[in-house]
């Protein structure tokens, strides 16, 4: 389950005991602060310890909106500023034990913008990051954009010639679900990045706006979406990454019970 969950409340940890008792066993951090302060060592060892006594794995961390915007900024300076923060993010990551790291393929494109240009840049800013990540043994997932306005990555062929550019299996993709499903069929979209799928945000919606819904609630084709899961030997965590409404404690249970639904498919 992402973090998603409680992007708004002051505290994390008291609500991890919730994850365990549904039998959630990955988090995905969608955000840092306020949930954990990387310039403090203590908080950081707070969280660690809190997930290590709940039995509940980091499996991921989501670079920060802010961080993003930074990394593919106008200038050269904001730029360098965000990949330095991105580089802090990776590095807390690292200490809490995550998998992967997720970052989004661009960020916007607006009127009189270069698109190729700005795939350059996104490039560009992802290199440095994703080199310094293999270094520290952290794979990056670069995830599909939210597609309602335009940016890079906003469709699976554009992050596909995106990812492309980057050699080694420390670089791959993170599919969205929700966001592939308002830019064409998330089913064909599996088959475009098999090859280095590294992990998945996993939501539903009505094929017109991005509703962080849980799966069977929107108009994604499951089943068919599953067996393309299957034929590309899929095999990795499925983040959910829903939102939790006025009671995220039965939206995780509810999402718990949607995941053995969505198991029972391939089973």
């Amino acid at each position: 389950m992402s973090s998603l969950l409680w992007y708004d409340e002051p505290e994390l940890i008291p609500h991890l005991p919730a994850l365990d008792q549904a039998g959630v066993r990955h988090i995905e951090l969608r955000r840092l602060s306020p949930h954990v302060n990387p310039a403090s060592p203590s908080s950081v060892n707070q969280l660690k310890r809190a997930l290590l006594d709940t039995g509940i794995a980091l499996h991921s961390v989501h670079l920060p909106t802010e961080v993003t915007l930074a990394m593919f900024g106008a200038d050269d300076v904001s730029r360098q500023r965000g990949v330095a923060a991105a580089k802090s993010v990776a590095e807390t990551a690292t200490t809490l034990g995550a998998n992967v790291l997720v970052a989004h393929a661009g960020g916007p494109i607006r009127d009189g913008d270069n698109r190729e240009k700005l795939i350059e840049a996104s490039v560009e800013g992802l290199s440095d990051l994703c080199a310094f990540c293999g270094q520290l043994g952290l794979p990056v997932a670069i995830e599909n954009t939210l597609p309602t306005t335009p940016r890079v990555g906003d469709t699976v062929p554009e992050l596909v010639q995106l990812v492309q550019q980057f050699k080694g299996d420390h670089v791959g993709y993170c599919l969205d679900t929700s966001h592939a499903n308002l830019s064409g069929n998330v089913t064909d979209a599996v088959s475009l990045v098999a090859d280095r799928l590294l992990t998945l945000h996993v939501s539903d919606n009505d094929g017109h706006t991005d509703q962080h819904a849980l799966p069977f609630d929107g108009t994604i084709d499951w089943p068919a979406f599953m067996q393309g899961l299957k034929r590309a030997r899929y095999t990795g965590v499925f983040m959910m990454e829903v939102r939790g409404g006025p009671h995220p404690e039965q939206t995780i249970r509810n999402a718990a019970s949607r995941m053995k639904k969505l198991l029972a498919l391939i089973d």
